[in-house]
């Protein structure tokens, strides 16, 4: 429990988390509701890379991310973009405009697939993709063009803060992956290959040579 070792007087984490705190002095606690990780299962951890999306991320990284991102035809349970959708990007924009319900989502869906389309509120563009009116893929494209429309000024501002930088290097240091060199095995070339015949002879003569020498001496 960092909040108690810290001792802080508040503290921001997800509701999975409430239990942890009995016993402890109270404090203020801010909780959030669990969002659904990118992949199958599970919830966004940091312990997990390909489930999250990182304040740092790169764009080309977020849209990677996004496109392999578990998104069943239909599924609005266990769908981790409609999740970030209503509990990150949408918070944001009423924040933004300053206005309650607030929401305007657009996709830039290609022209063959219907031309781009905007949603004014969330349980509108949750209800199409029910319907299957909003295919995954699409689904895709809007909250990967969101997500790296709201991170790229935190990205500026961020990575030119040295003490940003070295904490987050601390927090999250970067796994550096060993390789192992392969063994490689000798290769059975068989009988077949040229010159396979004479070196086959040649240890035929000498097998005969032996068993030949080993009946002379039971002989003798």
């Amino acid at each position: 429990l960092d909040e108690e070792f810290l001792k802080v007087d508040a503290q921001f984490g997800g509701v999975d988390q409430e239990k942890s705190f009995m016993g402890y002095k109270k404090r203020a606690h801010l909780m959030n509701p669990m969002v659904p990780g990118l992949t199958q299962g599970g919830k966004m951890s940091a312990s997990d890379p390909n489930s999250k999306i990182d304040i740092l991320e790169e764009p080309k990284s977020v849209k990677k991310k996004i496109n392999t991102a578990f998104c069943a035809p239909g599924n609005i349970d266990d769908n981790g973009l409609l999740s970030f959708v209503q509990y990150v990007i949408q918070p944001i924009q009423e924040l933004k405009n300053d206005k309650v319900g607030y929401f305007k989502f657009f996709i830039d869906r290609p022209e063959k697939f219907g031309g781009p389309i905007t949603f004014n509120s969330f349980e509108e563009m949750k209800q199409a993709f029910k319907e299957e009116k909003l295919s995954p893929p699409d689904l895709k494209i809007g909250v990967a063009d969101a997500i790296n429309e709201l991170l790229a000024p935190i990205i500026e501002e961020l990575k030119s803060n040295e003490k940003f930088l070295e904490a987050s290097a601390k927090g999250y240091p970067e796994v550096v992956k060993q390789k192992t060199k392969k063994v490689k095995q000798p290769k059975n070339k068989g009988s077949f290959y040229p010159g396979a015949q004479k070196n086959n002879d040649a240890s035929a003569d000498k097998a005969t040579e032996k068993v030949a020498e080993k009946v002379e001496e039971m002989k003798l």
